[in-house]
């Protein structure tokens, strides 16, 4: 995994975002480098395109990571999945909210093909 990178100014407005997929409620860690730091972030929900995660740090906004999402597999097994993602927001979580008081909402810019398939399949979108 590299260490996190800040991207150049985009116009992503993740407010006014159009949702092409559907997000699902889930309860999964993700975990992810940023600026050399192992961090395991908790996700609230996701989708095909991105995941809403608690963090135990502040990240700024257009943040690229590399992630890891451990899906659920058959008994102690988990799926990894692995993305290229870019952190579109961040918010504080209420200041209990220990041990993650921040929110971040990650856009999941490259993704292979398999690990797509196994992420869609994971949240019923994959047509059975």
């Amino acid at each position: 995994m590299r260490a996190a990178e800040t991207l150049p100014e985009m116009s992503i407005n993740a407010r006014q975002e159009k949702r092409e997929t559907a997000r699902v409620p889930a309860d999964l860690r993700v975990r992810s480098t940023s600026a050399g730091e192992l961090l395991e972030l908790n996700v609230v929900n996701l989708s095909l395109g991105g995941a809403y995660c608690g963090s135990p740090r502040a990240i700024e906004p257009m943040t690229r990571l590399e992630v890891i999402l451990d899906l659920p597999g058959s008994g102690a097994v988990s799926i990894p999945v692995a993305a290229q993602a870019v952190v579109v927001r961040m918010d504080r979580a209420d200041r209990h909210a220990a041990p993650h008081p921040y929110l971040l909402a990650l856009w999941f810019q490259r993704m292979t093909d398999h690990d797509r398939a196994r992420l869609r399949r994971f949240l019923g979108q994959d047509g059975n």
